[in-house]
C-alpha cells in the first residue's frame, strides 16, 4: 500500500505541487463572508437547515427554497441545495466551511481535469500539469470559488467530468469485458449535473463527438440513455416550475451585444488582467481592444495546431474545441436576452476545453521543439504564475458587501444597484454618512420611477435618525408618492409622526404599513404602543397578539 502510494506520488507529483500551491493562494477565501444572494440562500435560509428539506429541493425552485420564498425566479437547480445543507450540518451559519467546501470542490475538479488530460494526451504528466494550472489558477473562476453561491460551477463541471471519465471507462473496457457499473456511473453523473446547472443538458453532445472522434462511430444505445435522462429531467423541471417561465425577453435581433460578449469573453481568457463583475447587465461594452486581439490569437493559435499536429494531437485538438463551444451556449444565448447578463464565471466550464488544448500544446511544442525544451517550460511558469497572482489579487474583492459592492461601482458607475449595495453595507455598519452620500448617488443614477423608492425610503430613515425630520419626510413622502404600496414609507412616516408628538396621526400610517404588509412586525408593535398610549386598551391588545404571533 505505502509502495503504491510512493509510486503514484512520483508519477503524479505535478498534480500534488499544483494543488498546494492553488490552496495556498485562494487561502484568502477563506475569510470571506456571506455575500449578496449567499444571505437569503445560505445564511439566512430555514430549508438548508433541517434534512427533511431534501424532497423539497426537487418539488420547489431555487429561490421558492430560499428565505425570500420567490416563485417568479424560475430556476430549477436541486443538487446545489445539497451541499449547503450537508456544510450547514457541518458548520452552522459560518461561512468559513461553506468557502472550504468550495475550494475543496474546485481542487477535486482540478484534479478531474488532469485525469482526463492524462488519458486524452498520451498520459503525459507534465502536460496534464500545465493544463492542470491554467485551469484551477485562471482568474475567471475566483467568483467561482470566493463566492458560495457561484459554486455551481465547480459543481456542475465536477460532475460533467466524472460522467465523461466512467463513459471512456466503459468504451475501454469493450474489448474485453463491457463494465456496466462504468455506465451506470456515467448517467447518475450526468443526472447530478442536469441537476447542478442546466448547461449539463449539452453533454450528449460532448459524448457523441468523443465517440465520433475517437471511436469514428456513435453508440445509439448509449445515445438513447441519454435522450431518457434529459427527458425525465425537462418532465420534473416542468412540473416544479410554473409555465410563466420568461421567454418574451429574447431578442434575435441583438447579435451586436453578441459579437461583444464573445470579445470579452474571449478577453477574459487570455488577457485576464482585470475580473469585472455586473449585477445588473452593463449599460457599456464589455469588450475593448484587447477582445479583438484575444479572438485573432486564438484562431491563430487553433489554425496553427491543426495544421501542426499529428492525427493523435489532432483528436484532441478536435475534443477540446468541442467542449468549450458546446458548454459554452449559455453565455452567447444570454446575449439575446433583452436583459442580456455577461458573468466571467460563465467560462468556469467550457474552460476545461481550454485546458485540455492548453495541455495538448504544450506536449506538441515540448517534443517538436527540444532545443527550445527550457524557454517553453519558461514561458508556461510564467503564465501560470501571472494568472495564480491575477487570482491572488482578485480574492479579497469577495470579501463582504463592501468590497464586492465597491468592485461594481467601478465597472458599472452607471448603475444604481451598486451605490445602493454599497449603501446598504455602510448603513447596517451604523456609518450613515458615507451611506447617505452612496444611496444619493443610487438616487441619482435610478432610470425607472419605481427604482428610486428603496433609495428615497432609506435616505429618510437616515435622516430622521440624524433629526433631519423635514428632509426625511420629503424622502418618505416621494417614495409613498411613487409607490402607495411601500410599507417602509408609510411605517416612516408614522415614526416621524410620533417624534414629532403626534401619535394620532402616526396611527393611520402605521396601520397603511401594516394592512399593506401583514407581517411587519415593528408597525404592529408601534401600532400598539400608539393605541394603548391614545386609551384604545383593546386594540392595543389584539395587536400585540397578531405580532406575538408573527414572532412564532
Amino acid at each position: 500500500m505505502q509502495r503504491n502510494i510512493i509510486a503514484w506520488l512520483r508519477n503524479n507529483i505535478g498534480l500534488v505541487v499544483v494543488i498546494a500551491v492553488s490552496f495556498i493562494i485562494y487561502a484568502p477565501s477563506l475569510s470571506g463572508d456571506f455575500i449578496i444572494d449567499d444571505i437569503p440562500q445560505v445564511r439566512d435560509n430555514p430549508y438548508i437547515r433541517d434534512i427533511s428539506s431534501i424532497s423539497r429541493f426537487f418539488t420547489k425552485g431555487l429561490w421558492e427554497n430560499s428565505a425570500l420564498e420567490i416563485t417568479t425566479e424560475q430556476r430549477y437547480l436541486p443538487m446545489t441545495l445539497v451541499p449547503m445543507l450537508l456544510n450547514y450540518k457541518l458548520w452552522g451559519s459560518s461561512p468559513f466551511g461553506y468557502h472550504f467546501f468550495l475550494l475543496l470542490l474546485h481542487l477535486a475538479t482540478t484534479s478531474l481535469v488532469y485525469v482526463l488530460i492524462r488519458k486524452l494526451v498520451a498520459g503525459s504528466a507534465m502536460a496534464a500539469t500545465v493544463g492542470a494550472a491554467i485551469f484551477v489558477l485562471h482568474p475567471t473562476k475566483v467568483g467561482s470559488v470566493a463566492w458560495i453561491i457561484g459554486g455551481v460551477e465547480p459543481l456542475v463541471t465536477f460532475f460533467l467530468l466524472g460522467a465523461m471519465l466512467a463513459h471512456q471507462s466503459f468504451v475501454d473496457s469493450f474489448n474485453n469485458k463491457k463494465e456496466w457499473r462504468y455506465l451506470l456511473l456515467s448517467l447518475l453523473c450526468f443526472q447530478l449535473a442536469l441537476w447542478s446547472k442546466e448547461v449539463a443538458i449539452a453533454f450528449p453532445l460532448i459524448v457523441a463527438a468523443y465517440d465520433l472522434i475517437y471511436r469514428k462511430k456513435i453508440d445509439w444505445p448509449i445515445a438513447f440513455l441519454h435522450t431518457m435522462v434529459i427527458v425525465g429531467y425537462l418532465i420534473s423541471r416542468s412540473l416544479v416550475l410554473s409555465p410563466a417561465e420568461k421567454t418574451d425577453g429574447i431578442d434575435i435581433s441583438q447579435f451586436s451585444r453578441a459579437i461583444d460578449f464573445a470579445l470579452g469573453y474571449s478577453e477574459l481568457l487570455v488577457f485576464p488582467a482585470h475580473i469585472p463583475f455586473y449585477i445588473l447587465p452593463p449599460g457599456h461594452s464589455v469588450s475593448s481592444v484587447l477582445g479583438v486581439v484575444s479572438a485573432i490569437v486564438i484562431v491563430m493559435l487553433a489554425g496553427f495546431s491543426w495544421r501542426a499536429f499529428d492525427k493523435d494531437r489532432r483528436k484532441t485538438l478536435e475534443f477540446s474545441l468541442v467542449w468549450m463551444v458546446v458548454l459554452f451556449w449559455p453565455a452567447i444565448l444570454l446575449a439575446f436576452y433583452t436583459d442580456g447578463f455577461y458573468s466571467p464565471r460563465y467560462l468556469y466550464v467550457p474552460s476545461v476545453g481550454m485546458a485540455i488544448f492548453a495541455a495538448v500544446f504544450y506536449d506538441f511544442m515540448n517534443t517538436s521543439y527540444l532545443h527550445l525544451k527550457i524557454p517553453i517550460m519558461m514561458s508556461c511558469a510564467l503564465i501560470v504564475a501571472a494568472y495564480g497572482f491575477v487570482t491572488w489579487k482578485e480574492i479579497p474583492v469577495w470579501h463582504d458587501d463592501g468590497t464586492i459592492y465597491r468592485r461594481v461601482t467601478e465597472v458599472a458607475p452607471e448603475n444604481a444597484v451598486g451605490f445602493f449595495g454599497l449603501g446598504q453595507f455602510y448603513f447596517n455598519r451604523g456609518d450613515y454618512a458615507a451611506a447617505e452620500s452612496n444611496f444619493l448617488l443610487a438616487l441619482q443614477k435610478a432610470k425607472t420611477p419605481k427604482s428610486r423608492v428603496e433609495p428615497l425610503v432609506i435616505l429618510g430613515t437616515i435622516n430622521g435618525i440624524n433629526n433631519n425630520l423635514d428632509q426625511s419626510e420629503s424622502y418618505l413622502k416621494e417614495a409613498v408618492k411613487i409607490d402607495p404600496k411601500n410599507s417602509d414609507g408609510w411605517f416612516g412616516l408614522g415614526n416621524l409622526a410620533w417624534i414629532r408628538g403626534r401619535i394620532d396621526e402616526a396611527i393611520p400610517f402605521y396601520e397603511k404599513a401594516l394592512a399593506i404588509k401583514p407581517d411587519n412586525y415593528e408597525a404592529a408593535m408601534n401600532l400598539a404602543t400608539a393605541y394603548e398610549k391614545t386609551g384604545q386598551s383593546q386594540r392595543s391588545d389584539l395587536i400585540r397578539q397578531q405580532a406575538s404571533a408573527m414572532r412564532h
